[in-house]
């Protein structure tokens, strides 16, 4: 049965989330790479790291794009909304390099820190890991010392004279029947879940100290190969990866009153391991991967076959470096040279030169290419970069404003393609402060920020339609001051 309860999310934002399960799945489900989990804590809150939807028995949980919110989508139109966009995270599951973008998973996924938690603590408790064995005690005179057996002096004088030299113990019969494997799951869920967690130093310290305990207090415990549960002569008991037999075999094995909670505790995590098989689900992108798809999306809606060429044409004059120079005041000249004031000129790094009176940091730097290299029907054309930022039109852009437009010889348009902002989420425009313009030698330096509809840009990834560069067209046509965008006067 489906979670009924939803909960949604903008990337990027803090919210409260109550369930305790369910945040500590979220922490641990980390990106492979980065190691980056679902959510990470903000203050009192969760700060949201993904664009997706995840699933646990309690609850769905779905987090839109940056600046973009629930109250932003019409009621009717959100399911497919939601749709959509998984669609898109399903379809956008490698960049052209083969890194995996999307998470895409269904089945075993537990919160399984609480449960580990509470197992360890009994289980660090030797008075109460006691009761998974029978209490019985027995006698055994022998020349060799018992493994936790206690001497008898009296039975010890007694037996002497009956089986000679020796000394009596006394020692818990450890030994019980293969129906009853309450210690075998006990001891082997613990050293799972530790395995599954990444349990700290500390506690896989303190476990195996007290595993090392028991074995010299003659507890025996059946060996655990490949989640299988295998006698000490080779006969197979109980797969732990069957969570209905192991549930069975929890039921079926009484205990004392006093250790109930270990036995429910036991059973609650396999109930839950049960549940989350059939129910928990993850289709998301990390926020650092989305910026990627977003890259690609913006890609497939604006640019074509044409396009390739045009991005042939100019990639070779953005292989190359440059040479960035910046003005370094004669204030900050001392974190560059550990040398007392009027010896500078002498000390100073090879990179940090001298013209006159006036100091430069001159950095090698090698140009990195535009994203989006688009060529129309009719000849016109533009370059085009992507942005996943919150506050797009309010963003440093030097390095497009000067670098790629030097690069490409301030010919064509430049234009940021960010996620929209404030009221605007619905439209594609170019936001207040979305043109920046200077004068050259040649003609105009210029660059132009639209923030797109993330709507219409999910649309025509899907379906091809091209609402988004009719937009961007029309934008440009009215910003742009280069020639082959002027519109002729008749």
């Amino acid at each position: 049965m489906e979670p009924t309860n939803y909960k949604y999310f903008t990337e990027s934002l803090n919210y409260d989330i109550e369930n305790e399960e369910d945040i500590i799945f979220m922490q641990e489900f980390k990106d492979p790479e980065k190691k980056i989990s679902l959510i990470s804590k903000s203050g009192d809150q969760w700060k949201i790291n993904f664009v997706g939807e995840v699933k646990t028995p309690n609850c769905v949980y779905f987090s839109f794009p940056k600046n973009v919110y629930q109250s932003d989508i019409n009621e009717t139109q959100i399911d497919k909304y939601k749709q959509d966009l998984l669609r898109i995270l399903s379809q956008y599951k490698k960049d052209p390099s083969g890194k995996s973008l999307t998470v895409k998973t269904e089945g075993d996924y537990n919160s399984e820190r609480v449960y580990f938690d509470r197992l360890k603590n009994y289980f660090l408790d030797f008075i109460t890991y006691e009761f998974i064995y029978p209490q019985k005690t027995k006698k055994i005179h022998s020349n060799t010392p018992q493994p936790g057996g206690k001497i008898s002096v009296f039975d010890t004088v007694r037996n002497r004279k009956r089986y000679g030299t020796g000394i009596t113990y006394k020692v818990k019969d450890v030994s019980n029947s293969d129906d009853w494997m309450l210690d075998d799951i006990y001891y082997h869920t613990i050293k799972v879940i530790q395995e599954r967690i990444g349990a700290t130093d500390y506690e896989s310290k303190e476990i195996q100290k007290m595993c090392d305990y028991l074995d010299n207090e003659g507890y025996k415990i059946n060996k655990l190969i490949e989640n299988k549960i295998i006698s000490n002569d080779n006969k197979f008991l109980l797969d732990l990866n069957n969570v209905s037999d192991v549930i069975r075999m929890i039921n079926k094995s009484d205990v004392n009153v006093i250790h109930l909670p270990i036995k429910n505790t036991l059973l609650d995590y396999y109930q839950y391991r049960l549940k989350a098989t059939s129910l928990n689900s993850t289709n998301v992108v990390f926020t650092i991967n989305f910026e990627k798809v977003w890259e690609m999306m913006l890609q497939k809606s604006l640019q074509d076959e044409s396009s390739e060429y045009f991005k042939d044409e100019l990639e070779n004059k953005f292989d190359k470096f440059e040479v960035i120079e910046k003005f370094v005041p004669p204030s900050q000249l001392s974190q560059y040279s550990d040398y007392p004031k009027g010896k500078y000129e002498n000390n100073l790094p090879k990179w940090l030169e001298k013209r006159g009176n006036r100091y430069f940091a001159c950095e090698r730097t090698r140009l990195l290419i535009p994203d989006i290299f688009v060529e129309l029907e009719d000849g016109r054309r533009f370059i085009g970069d992507a942005k996943y930022y919150k506050d797009a039109s309010n963003s440093n852009y030097d390095k497009e404003f000067y670098i790629y437009n030097q690069a490409q010889s301030d010919k064509y348009p430049m234009v940021i393609f960010a996620i929209p902002e404030g009221e605007n989420t619905n439209r594609t425009i170019v936001p207040r402060n979305g043109y920046r313009r200077s004068r050259i030698d040649t003609g105009f330096r210029e660059l132009i920020i639209i923030t797109v509809c993330v709507t219409d840009i999910i649309e025509d990834s899907l379906t091809g339609s091209k609402k988004v560069l009719n937009d961007s067209i029309n934008l440009i046509e009215k910003y742009t001051r280069k020639p082959e965008w002027q519109k002729s006067e008749e």
